[in-house]
């Protein structure tokens, strides 16, 4: 099993570096009740400086929506450019998990340190989505996929079994996707991994802790709900959270102190 010092560890204090948590590149599996923990790991992160955080979220919100008036390239260009946001977010999170902190500047951190490999990373993501709608359309036709992604109008009828081979089909590409994309940005930005090793590496710590996301998924849908209510003005602080439950995730799996 491999190694390598904790890169949030001072330079120049060489005790605290001898003593710093562990990176092991092949993950730890973690108890199920880890999962809600990690959300309120990045609550506690949240709640250091929760003003710039919400401030950050709105201006990526803000960002997103500009590019949906971009005509079929604004949504693709997102997807690509997620993970490049994601990393980002991760170097701000180290930065207040360092004692330092949170700066606007790191939203577009991203776009200054592994942008190349962090739009690969956006890529897969892109990838896997787009087979998934392809398998949901060949399943449900293709008048019932347009009427259904669009929300123009009913869509026609769709027997209830076809339906649900159609979801399961795209759940079955998509959760790979996932756990493999999960970790990868901040496996990229913070280890200096290349993208096929960081996203192999997501996908195998994902696998060692199904149980754990399995708790970490049901705490995030029930919170989700309520953040939704409001107008859905929940999610500029259940947003930052699950950031940093990221953060408090890789951390959490990826070292041992």
């Amino acid at each position: 099993m491999s190694t390598d010092p904790d890169p949030a560890a001072p330079a120049s204090d060489p005790a605290a570096a001898a003593h710093a948590p562990q990176f092991f590149r092949e993950g730890f599996a973690r108890p199920v009740e880890h999962g809600w923990r990690w959300l309120a790991a990045g609550w506690d992160l949240f709640r250091r400086q929760p003003g710039l955080w919400v401030g950050l979220m709105l201006a990526f919100i803000l960002i997103n929506l500009v590019a949906q008036w971009i005509p079929f390239l604004g949504p693709l260009l997102m997807a690509l450019l997620f993970p490049v946001f994601t990393g980002g977010f991760m170097l701000g999170c180290r930065a207040l998990d360092g004692g330092g902190g949170l700066e606007f500047a790191h939203l577009f951190a991203g776009f200054r340190q592994d942008m190349a490999k962090l739009i690969v990373v956006g890529a897969v993501s892109l990838a896997g989505t787009l087979v998934a709608m392809l398998l949901m359309m060949v399943v449900l036709g293709g008048a019932a996929f347009t009427a259904m992604a669009s929300g123009a109008g009913a869509p026609p009828a769709i027997p209830f079994v076809t339906g649900l081979i159609g979801l399961l089909l795209a759940v079955a590409v998509m959760v790979p996707v996932y756990m493999a994309i999960w970790f990868a940005p901040a496996l990229i930005v913070l280890q200096g991994a290349p993208e096929v090793p960081a996203l192999k590496a997501s996908f195998a710590a994902c696998l060692k802790n199904l149980a754990a996301f399995v708790a970490y998924g049901v705490v995030l849908m029930i919170l989700g709900f309520f953040a939704t209510l409001p107008m859905a003005l929940g999610w500029l602080v259940l947003g930052p959270v699950v950031i940093g439950s990221v953060y408090s995730a890789y951390r959490d799996i990826f070292f041992r102190p």
